[in-house]
Formats: C-alpha cells, structure tokens, sequence
C-alpha cells in the first residue's frame, strides 16, 4: 500500500458491528469516547466531578500566517484565536482569498503558522517534529476535502483502509472497520467498486468513511460540499452532523455552503484574516 495519509444520517440504516474479536477494545474501538473526569482520588464524593471544566481540545492563541510572493511579504492569518471542545461544530464562511484553507490546514497541522501558539489536549505542538505530528494527525484528526482524494486504483473499502493499516492495524481488521464504516455512510453494497464506478456523492461518503476509520477527535472538512449536487451535498451534511453528535467529535467546517454553515452551534466569518462571529 502507498504510505499516504488524507481525511448519520437517521435514513440510512446502522448496522451491527461485525465480529472484532482480534480487535484490542473490541467493536468499542469504532466509537470515540468523549473526555473522561480526572480520576478521584480515595475518600472524595462523586459530586466533586460535577465541578470538573474539561480541557479544550484545541486552542490557537495569536495565529498568524505570512508569504512571500515575489519576495514580497502576504499576510494571510492576522491574529486568530479560537478554543474548540470536544464535541462542538463550528462553521467557517467567508470570501475566497480570506485565509480559511490557510486555517484549517495550521488547525490540521498540515502547515505551521508563523506565530502564535497552538495546542491540541493541553500540549503545545509546536514542540513536536515532522513524525510526531504525523502521528497525531494520523490517529486524532480526521480530513475530508473539497475533492475526494481517492486512489483510482483501489476499491472504496481498500481506500478507506489505508489509514487505519498506516496505525498498525491487520490487514482483516482494517477491512473489517473499513466495512462498518462504509456501511454506516450508506456504501454497504459499494464495498468494492472502484472510484470511477461511484457516483460524487459516494466517492465523497468514502472519503468521509477513510476520515473517521482512526476514530478522530477532530474532523477538520474543507468545502466538503463543493462538488455535489443538492441532494448529495444533504446527504453528506445530515451525515456529517450525525457523526459529531454519536462519536463526541468536534468538526471544524470550511463552506460557502450556507445550509451546511447553519447547522454548526458556531458560525464564524473570515475577513482580511480575521475571524468574526456570527451568533447572534
């Protein structure tokens, strides 16, 4: 397999989870767990874990983002701050040019920012080298773009596969999760077609499919809907939703989609590489 990494709705049917009894965790390793209360110590009263304020999940402090072009300087990302808990949905609208890919892909940890601090469960990354971020994005994060990204050569399920086979994984168990999957995005009968054999709307459930097979804490989408029609682009919204809610994973979306926008609990705007809120 090529070393590479990229990143419900109620209508479609959930299936049991297959047999996973090689699987450490069980079929229990498909969920992702929301942010457990510091153990107690002995003597102390459950009550007490009613004060706990969880961690945010990521926090960025001050990011800002410059290039050069023709040696002269762009400023694209001016002072953003944004604090994300596990959970939460937020929606990113704005102009084109404004700076939003720029910030999910620094939220990602595709790209560095220029300044500012950046930290994901409390540990600043900025400490970390190429490997360990490529571990954390591969076992945290999940993406799904604006264009599916899907190897032409391999069927649904052997795409959806690859990050979980870059984990550790068996081969057997890969599949097994990767069919789970596909089958909870409604691809349950396309397990082996190939991407030229999908209609848009399936090859982009796929790549939703390979965005959760690790179990992410955060599904960071960039335009996910850019490139499908009205009835594909709710299919994906409704099933986008759905999987924050059932696995307690926060997702940042990038859109111009405005439906898609309405259904995050935060809507924020991006001017001049400014974040402003929408909430009323």
């Amino acid at each position: 397999m090529p070393n590479i990494i990229i990143l419900m709705r109620s209508e479609y049917s959930v299936p049991s989870p297959p047999a996973c009894g090689g699987m450490k965790g069980g079929c229990n390793d498909y969920l992702i767990t929301p942010p457990l209360t510091p153990p107690r110590k002995r003597g102390e009263k459950d009550n007490q874990t009613a004060n706990y304020i969880p961690s945010p999940l990521i926090k960025a402090e001050g990011i800002e983002k410059r290039f050069a072009i023709d040696d002269q300087p762009v400023e694209v990302l001016r002072g953003i701050d944004l604090t994300l808990f596990a959970g939460e949905t937020v929606a990113i609208v704005g102009p084109s040019g404004a700076g939003k890919s720029t910030l999910l892909h620094i939220l990602g940890l595709l790209e560095q920012p220029s300044r500012g601090a950046l930290s994901f469960q409390g540990v600043d990354v900025r400490q970390f080298d190429d490997y360990k971020l490529a571990e954390l994005r591969l076992t945290n994060i999940g993406f799904v773009f604006q264009f599916h990204h899907l190897l032409p050569e391999f069927t649904a399920q052997e795409n959806v596969m690859l990050p979980a086979l870059m984990r550790g994984l068996s081969r057997s168990e890969a599949a097994d999760r990767a069919a789970y999957i596909l089958a909870q995005v409604g691809l349950k009968e396309r397990l082996k077609h190939k991407p030229g054999e999908l209609s848009g709307g399936e090859q982009q459930r796929t790549a939703l499919a390979r965005a959760l097979i690790n179990a992410p804490q955060l599904i960071l989408a960039d335009e996910p809907t850019g490139n499908l029609d009205a009835d594909a682009s709710q299919q994906l919204r409704e099933l986008l939703w759905s999987i924050c809610v059932e696995r307690q994973a926060a997702l940042i979306v990038v859109t111009h989609n405005t439906e898609l926008a309405a259904g995050a609990a935060r809507r924020l705007t991006m001017r001049a590489g400014r974040l402003y809120s929408l909430n009323t």
